[in-house]
């Protein structure tokens, strides 16, 4: 057997959820069988997904408890298994994949899309804020832009407040279902959550679509006063910029594979 396809068909035996029990291609020593030896290498690889899985997702972790998310990884895994050279696209699919699964909905569902643009936001490209001057010569009917970092999200349930500690698992899974507009976004590196009222999340929804300032407010129904106090913060917190983009902030780059 040539070296490449020695290693092809121990990575596939790595990669299943369960080994097949045997290893033709392995010798076996005087203390482990080959299936043994292949079983060590097994376990490190499932537990290093599973580990970042869970580095990536507290908040869902805390929701579930260790025994229902080491469930939920595994079978997440099974089907998407990691496919990408850096572990920061392991979790890309969760969101969808518990999206199809009736029995993890509610708080969990929303955790996951608050997760995922967590690290959505971290490393995101950054454009240059409008300073003063340029939001001065801004006309009505020109295309503003938005950071590319910034994410919104449209909850059911305070799983901010339990990402940031402030709310406990147990007290978001009594809660009732309501409506919850929210924000993720970077300032100096550092990914901060922002609520956001229902019109002020509608007009950033089509501001990120590239609708002009006109065409984004028909039908909004907003007073001079909300746009006067959203567009202030918004200029604060450096979410109105130009379209060009700085370089991405720092990705986990562990390899997929043993």
């Amino acid at each position: 057997m040539k070296l490449a396809e020695l290693q092809r068909r121990m990575l596939a035996d790595i990669m299943l959820p369960r080994t097949p029990g045997t290893a033709g291609y392995i010798k076996p020593n005087d203390r482990l069988t080959a299936g043994e030896r292949l079983e060590i290498y097994h376990r490190q690889y499932w537990s290093r997904l599973v580990d970042s899985l869970r580095d990536d997702f507290p908040g869902l972790l805390k929701l579930l408890g260790p025994r229902s998310f080491q469930k939920l990884a595994l079978a997440y895994l099974t089907e998407y298994p990691s496919r990408s050279f850096t572990l920061r696209d392991l979790g890309q699919s969760l969101p969808g994949w518990l999206a199809r699964h009736p029995e993890y909905v509610g708080p969990a569902l929303d955790m996951v899309q608050l997760e995922w643009a967590h690290i959505e936001t971290w490393d995101a490209a950054a454009s240059q804020p409008l300073g003063p001057e340029d939001l001065a010569a801004f006309t009505p009917d020109l295309p503003l832009a938005l950071q590319p970092h910034l994410r919104l999200l449209k909850l059911s349930y305070p799983v901010d407040d339990v990402r940031l500690g402030t709310l406990s698992a147990r007290a978001v899974k009594k809660r009732l279902p309501g409506t919850l507009y929210l924000a993720t976004h970077r300032v100096d590196g550092d990914v901060f959550y922002r609520r956001l009222e229902e019109g002020e999340f509608r007009l950033l929804h089509r501001l990120a679509k590239g609708y002009p300032l006109l065409r984004a407010l028909r039908g909004l129904h907003a007073r001079p006063e909300d746009l006067q106090r959203w567009f202030a913060a918004w200029a604060e917190l450096g979410w109105l910029t130009g379209t060009s983009a700085r370089s991405p902030g720092q990705r986990k780059t562990a390899p997929s594979s043993p």
